[in-house]
């Protein structure tokens, strides 16, 4: 009864953004004929743009996907391993002290894999100073080969490359600006109360009072995180002299509910790092400034807390949560398993304005961006390219439908509450640079059971021409944009009111309000 008229109870593929809500765009193929599902979009920055790359990894292997139109691949790397959580990895990059620029892959059961110069290979274990390797704890100063294929987490944290090992509480670090030799282990199972195994390291950097600082964060299956400053975990009392960073001491520990089974669930924007939990998504920032993850109002997800957590708490065991960062729309988004039954949906928030929307029928199980513009793999063994304005545009020019969406805003009680209010007229208003068929409903006292047909798909020239594939007299050009409204009956009788919304549109529909006629009576 208290929300806001700039909310809404629920929004389908019709996203918030400063000036309205903007109808998303479509997705397109761009790669089709892995074998596999594509658990993981695996990309690559290069020096130069020629040296950029990009691989759909399933749970058979690596493929290469850089180039549009890519079909049937061959691994560039084939597992030797398949199962649930083959293909469900992380990676980063990493320039080492000699200037060679590295990619590095690791996953739950096919360990570390690196690429380098054009060449994927596994890095080498063994007891050479080029080999990766560790300190025998019995007998010290004998070396033994680091377990590389037991490796399901990489990650760098101030010039160091950190390691988890699968079903491990322990974290592994190399020398400062190295890519192999000695790892030395640091022990983060014994100060998590609540146990459970390791499931990631992730850097924050933030202001934590004495200036830009780079933390290191420590998250455990169990919901148990740990944050660290300083910069050499060797260094954990004062010397003489101090090192600039301090000793490697923690700053805090907080518990924020079981995360997924996955190792994909921390997101890093600004000054912000956020983790995905039972609890919906909690900002370090937040348990830094004393707020708990349960508090569901101070929540970044509090907005769609009520759908989020019982997703997360139903589907807790499965690997394909995650958040990712779709700079070109400008949201986060959750990730969420394939469902057994329905529509695909995914969370997103603009990270603008911190408004909520959800994505509808996008078949997707991973996703990253590269080169400005955001990739997504589905379990069919395509890449879609998150493009255009329809959904489910094939490789060989085949047009996809418009895309549907569908809304219903915050009710309202207009004048007086409890006075029952006559529905006369509604009038939608936007802008858009084609055609769009919409149905518009008035909802009557906080019904939320909304149900509309979509309308009909509407029929334009393939949703615009697309720069290097439109073709002249053929394709149809997309016009300028132009306000739209238009009328249509609200029937029905009630004390508080919502708008209720479906509609399709092959081109980005921005919505920025809606008119409505209405007759108030008495006390019925």
């Amino acid at each position: 009864m208290e929300m806001g008229p700039t909310d809404c109870i629920w929004t389908y593929n019709l996203m918030p953004v400063e000036y309205g809500m903007r109808l998303r765009k479509g997705y397109r193929e761009w790669a089709t004929g892995i074998n596999g599902a594509v658990r993981t979009v695996l990309t690559y920055e290069g020096r130069s743009q020629a040296d950029n790359k990009m691989w759909a990894v399933s749970e058979n292997g690596i493929y290469d996907v850089t180039v549009f139109n890519t079909q049937n691949p061959v691994p560039v790397v084939s597992f030797a391993t398949q199962g649930t959580e083959a293909g469900y990895g992380v990676h980063t990059e990493f320039v080492s002290d000699s200037q060679a620029h590295y990619l590095f892959y690791a996953d739950e059961l096919n360990g570390l894999h690196q690429y380098n110069a054009g060449v994927w290979s596994v890095p080498s274990s063994g007891i050479l100073d080029t080999d990766w390797w560790y300190d025998d704890p019995n007998t010290p100063g004998t070396r033994l080969p680091f377990p590389v294929d037991d490796i399901a987490f990489i990650t760098v944290h101030k010039l160091r490359i950190w390691v988890v090992l699968k079903d491990s509480s322990d974290g592994w670090y190399l020398p400062l600006y190295s890519i192999a030799g000695e790892l030395k282990k640091f022990t983060f199972g014994a100060k998590m109360p609540h146990g459970g195994n390791l499931i990631g390291l992730w850097t924050w950097s933030m202001d934590g009072g004495e200036g830009m600082d780079d933390y290191l964060i420590a998250g455990a299956r169990s919901g148990d995180v740990l944050v660290y400053k300083g910069d050499d975990p060797e260094i954990t009392a004062l010397t003489d002299p101090a090192p600039a960073g301090g000793p490697w001491t923690i700053i805090g520990s907080w518990f924020i509910g079981e995360t997924p089974e996955s190792r994909r669930i921390s997101m890093s924007q600004g000054s912000e790092l956020y983790l995905l939990s039972v609890y919906g998504i909690t900002s370090l920032r937040d348990l830094l400034k004393g707020s708990a993850a349960d508090e569901n109002l101070q929540s970044p997800s509090a907005k769609v807390n009520r759908f989020l957590r019982a997703d997360v708490q139903s589907g807790k065991d499965r690997p394909e949560w995650a958040l990712t960062d779709n700079p070109s729309d400008g949201f986060m988004q959750v990730i969420t398993p394939e469902p057994s039954s329905g529509n695909y949906v995914q969370y997103n928030q603009n990270l603008s304005t911190k408004a909520w929307g959800f994505w509808e029928n996008v078949p997707i199980i991973s996703a990253d961006t590269w080169q400005g513009e955001y990739y997504m793999g589905n379990v069919d063994g395509i890449v879609y390219w998150y493009d255009g304005t329809l959904d489910g545009t094939l490789l060989d020019g085949t047009p996809g439908e418009p895309v549907q969406f569908r809304v219903l805003t915050a009710y309202s009680g207009l004048d007086n509450h409890a006075a029952y209010n006559l529905g006369k007229r509604i009038r939608p208003i936007g802008i858009l640079s084609g055609t769009a068929s919409v149905n518009v409903k008035a909802q009557f006292d906080y019904n939320v059971n909304f149900n509309m047909v979509y309308p009909p798909p509407v029929t334009t020239g393939g949703g615009g021409a697309q720069w290097d594939s439109a073709i002249w007299d053929q394709d149809l050009w997309a016009g300028g944009l132009t306000e739209a409204s238009v009328p249509i009956g609200a029937f029905g009788i009630g004390r508080a009111v919502a708008v209720g919304m479906t509609g399709n549109a092959p081109n980005r529909l921005t919505l920025t309000g809606w008119d409505m006629i209405y007759e108030t009576g008495g006390l019925v």
